[in-house]
């Protein structure tokens, strides 16, 4: 897998920060956690104040998620050890995940990157989380 590959796999987004009109810099893990939870940037960028991040700075994954848990999004950890891009991508997994690489955060849905930036297809990905409940399971679910 070349980076011309990852690109073809990867959808550019912003999880909705322009339309958001949140004016925000390093903010990855949002964008991720908007993106994969099927929530707003605004829904997102709050879990993220709750948890302690401070606007324009980046955050913990980690950190983030926990709240996220608090907020009612389900997730599951995955215990892959420092598998790469290239690797994870090739699994074929089926799901939402909000994967972790050195110094950056993005989701991947149905095998499709959901990013701003393109990742090197060897990236070691240090955190992968599964959403297991998002919003979009949660209207169905409503009805």
């Amino acid at each position: 897998m070349t980076k011309d590959d990852i690109l073809d796999m990867t959808l550019t987004t912003d999880g909705g920060q322009k339309l958001s009109g949140i004016k925000d810099t390093n903010a990855c893990t949002i964008v991720s956690l908007s993106v994969a939870a099927g929530i707003s940037y605004e829904e997102a960028f709050q879990i993220g104040k709750e948890a302690g991040r401070k606007t324009g700075c980046g955050f913990y994954t980690k950190k983030l998620m926990m709240q996220a848990r608090k907020n009612g999004i389900e997730f599951r950890k995955m215990k892959y050890q420092s598998i790469t891009l290239q690797k994870f991508l090739a699994l074929g997994l089926v799901g939402r995940f909000i994967v972790k690489r050195r110094g950056h955060a993005f989701a991947i849905i149905g095998g499709v990157i959901h990013d701003g930036i393109v990742n090197p297809p060897m990236s070691r990905l240090t955190e992968i989380y599964k959403i297991e409940s998002h919003r979009l399971e949660r209207i169905k679910a409503m009805r």
